[in-house]
Parts: structure tokens; sequence; C-alpha cells
């Protein structure tokens, strides 16, 4: 298997084969160490980090970190997955604002969904890839398949926050606190009618 991760140059990207694709956590739909098949997540993971030395600028110590290649939260990561036994295919990605969470989906300003977030990043995956990958049944419990968007739709994402055609994915700290604002909305209706 060869996976390629590298920042998006060109912001429209081209869906027009698909029907659907999915926004959520990729780390609940890429195959991972417990896929009896293969191991993609692993490998991604490593893909996207390199081993740097630092020394601390106070106590001068040295040691190792793995960093990303760029700043994620600010650009979007294209993944390629070439030669893994009929589950090759491309993806987006991006870190969120603050890591995990949940996180509001809009289209045209309405709230459609809530989706959770544990790898402290969210991703645009066409349907046509979860199918082959066999994740299918995860990605509706986790995360939003959506059939409505342009075909060549422009992708970004500034401070973990993404736009898409009629699509918003908000992660920064205003994010939180509508959906903490809404929960406790929510459970007032409940208790006071």
């Amino acid at each position: 298997m060869e996976i390629k991760t590298y920042k998006l140059e060109m912001p429209h990207i081209d869906l027009s084969n698909e029907e659907a694709v999915w926004f959520g956590d990729p780390c609940y739909v890429v195959p991972g160490w417990n896929h009896d098949y293969v191991d993609i997540w692993d490998k991604l993971c490593d893909a996207m980090f390199v081993s740097v030395t630092r020394q601390h600028p106070e106590t001068g110590e040295v040691y190792n970190s793995r960093e990303p290649l760029f700043d994620d939260r600010n650009d979007i990561r294209v993944v390629e997955i070439h030669k893994a036994n009929g589950m090759e295919g491309k993806f987006y990605m991006w870190s969120t604002a603050h890591g995990d969470g949940s996180y509001p989906l809009t289209y045209r300003h309405t709230k459609i969904d809530s989706l959770g977030v544990d790898a402290g990043c969210l991703s645009l995956i066409p349907r046509d890839l979860i199918m082959r990958w066999g994740t299918y049944s995860s990605a509706q419990q986790l995360g939003k398949f959506v059939t409505e968007f342009g075909a060549k739709d422009h992708l970004s994402v500034e401070e973990g926050d993404m736009h898409w055609g009629g699509y918003d994915l908000l992660t920064g700290y205003n994010s939180q606190e509508d959906e903490e604002d809404s929960y406790w909305e929510d459970q007032d209706a409940e208790m006071y009618g």
C-alpha cells in the first residue's frame, strides 16, 4: 500500500463522479488496527508527520517530536491511497481549531448535524470509498452523508473552520458555545415545556 498526503493547492475539488460524500472524523471510517484486512489509519498517521529534533529554549534539553508537514488548521490535506487491494481513493481532511469535541455542520447556515471528533480532525470522504472500506455502518452512525453539493465547489479551511459550497463545519470557540447553548436550550425546553 502507498499513501500520499499533501496540501491542497487548487481549492476547487472535483467530485462530479460522486453521488454522496461524508463529513466526520476520519478515524471512525478509515480502516485501522481493528480491521482484518489492512491498517490504512496507522500508515496515514505516519505519512502526516515528520520526526523533528528540537531544543528547549530555557532548559537546553534536546528532544524529538512528531510534527505535521504543514498547518492543516489552515490548509486542506489531500490523502491519496494507492495499491490497497481495491480500497484506493482520495479524500480530504483538516485539523479542528481546538482538538476533540462536538462541532456543528451547517448547510446554507442551518444546522443539519453535530459531529463528534476524537482524533482532532475532520474529513470529506466520497461514499463510494467508504463502501469499499466496509465502514458504511460506522459512517452512518458517526458522521453525516450529504447528497446536495456542486461537483466542483471551493473547499477551504481557516483556523479549523471548513467551508465547502453551502456547507460550513465550524470548530472554533464560538462553535462550542453554540453547541453548549443548544444543549441547554433543549434541556430547558424539556423541563419547562
